[in-house]
């Protein structure tokens, strides 16, 4: 039998009164729109996405590494055969665009990016997640959930955030 995953509310949580049944509910809602989500590519084997890069350098990097393509170049070019250079190149010339934010979720950020990274809630993370993923154009399930992965989240969305005022 599966052990029951803990939930805890942080006390922001707790005094906008926020009950564990309220934070179950968006986590079910999350997972269905997740599922429901088409995917394009097996993310899996992709390396999980590099939230402070997003030059198409970097996207044509990750599916070489994922796909096995590099250690071939690797064998039969030695270990610096320019790859590092083209993609600095590809990331200079083609950026990935940056869509604008809708009025609702910049104000939302403005409630989020306020807060530090570790009292942020389950519904903020969230907001956050989907946020990034809309404006960048990737998949939400590519994002990374751990505290690395959140920190460079919301310093990215804080840039982002910055260019509006």
């Amino acid at each position: 039998m599966a052990k029951a995953k803990r939930i805890r509310r942080t006390p922001t949580q707790i005094s906008d009164g926020i009950t564990i049944e309220d934070i179950k509910a968006g986590i079910k809602t999350l997972d269905e729109k997740v599922k429901s989500m088409p995917k394009t590519m097996n993310t899996e084997s992709l390396e999980k996405a590099n939230l402070e890069s997003d030059g198409i350098g970097n996207v044509v990097s990750s599916v070489l590494k994922a796909t096995g393509v590099n250690k071939v170049v690797n064998f039969i070019a030695g270990e610096d055969c320019g790859c590092d250079e083209r993609r600095k190149k590809l990331n200079a010339l083609l950026k990935t665009p940056t869509l604008c934010l809708t009025e609702d979720e910049y104000n939302a950020l403005a409630e989020i990016l306020i807060m530090k990274p570790n009292e942020i809630g389950q519904g903020g993370i969230l907001k956050m997640r989907q946020t990034y993923a809309r404006i960048k154009g990737i998949y939400i399930g590519d994002l990374g959930t751990c505290g690395g992965c959140m920190r460079t989240l919301y310093k990215n969305l804080q840039v982002i955030f910055s260019t509006y005022a």
